[in-house]
């Protein structure tokens, strides 16, 4: 629910169109331990966002 939400308000601000995460990229997302806390969280969404090509964030534009 954050990432969707994260991913709204920071296409909103970049003004791009992100319909969301592909289902490869949800499943690396919630299998990756995520050691972050809220605020690494949204950063990283509005990195994805910012660097999109596309209206998915797919895994290909995780870091490796």
């Amino acid at each position: 629910m954050l990432v969707a939400h994260f991913l709204r308000r920071k296409a909103a601000v970049h003004r791009k169109t992100i319909r969301g995460l592909t289902s490869r990229a949800t499943e690396g997302l919630v299998a990756n331990p995520w050691p972050g806390n809220v605020p690494q969280l949204e950063q990283w969404i509005e990195r994805r966002v910012v660097l999109a090509e596309t209206d998915l964030i797919d895994v290909e534009q995780f870091p490796s």
